[in-house]
């Protein structure tokens, strides 16, 4: 970890508040690589959690943003004009999809 002295000088580069802590940059690391679909077990190796489960109750949590992106992308998938497709019969099992 950097000294004090050389963490407030790159806060200041940065022009980040001076009660940033070291510690929020792993935070930011953390919650960054989950939004943008890094693996759990690599974020997970990377942080050094025990767990799956830790990391998702510490890290896991809508980064400022995901969620307008997020809706975006819904939005495109469902709203979006398609051609109609044929569905074969044996797609569905008594009016269910099958499995």
């Amino acid at each position: 970890m950097p000294s004090n002295k050389t963490f407030n000088r790159a806060l200041v580069a940065a022009g980040l508040p001076k009660d940033f802590r070291f510690h929020d940059l792993r935070h930011s690391f953390a919650s960054h690589a989950l939004d943008q679909g890094v693996a759990e077990s690599t974020v997970q190796l990377y942080m050094g959690h025990a767990t799956p489960d830790e990391l998702r109750g510490v890290y896991r949590h809508q980064v400022k943003g995901a969620a307008a992106r997020d809706r975006k992308a819904l939005e495109t998938v469902f709203f979006q004009e398609t051609e109609d497709v044929e569905i074969p019969d044996e797609v569905f099992e008594d009016g269910e999809a099958a499995a």
